[in-house]
């Protein structure tokens, strides 16, 4: 999971919320690329471990606990998008002050959901 783009405020706010984001620019942007050498492609091995050219290595095997499941379904279905949606600002959403005991994005959208049906 994680986004491209080109645009420096959506950069900032996926980068703040957490979610992997590269920042895509034309190579006319970029001053004088300089490659010394060129390495071969790193890639996980049977045990999904990844040893780096420094020696470092990196464990790639799933998360404890793992991630959570934000959407379960048929990808063509709208509610998709909602639960995507609703993760997102999720993560830069705070409680209210008063305890109300849901995120108030989560109020837009069960009234916006009730709107639309």
């Amino acid at each position: 999971v994680g986004a491209f783009t080109e645009d420096l405020d959506a950069l900032d706010a996926l980068y703040y919320a957490g979610i992997p984001v590269w920042f895509v620019r034309h190579t006319s942007l970029i001053p004088k690329p300089r490659i010394d050498q060129v390495q071969d492609f790193i890639c996980e091995d049977d045990f999904q471990k990844i040893t780096l050219h420094r020696g470092e290595v990196l464990d790639c095997t799933d998360a404890q606990p793992s991630h959570k499941v934000v959407f379960t379904g048929l990808p063509n279905n709208l509610d998709r998008y909602v639960s995507m949606g609703r993760f997102i600002r999720s993560q830069f959403q705070s409680p209210l002050l008063l305890g109300a005991g849901e995120l108030r994005i989560e109020s837009e959208l069960k009234h916006a959901s009730v709107m639309a049906t």
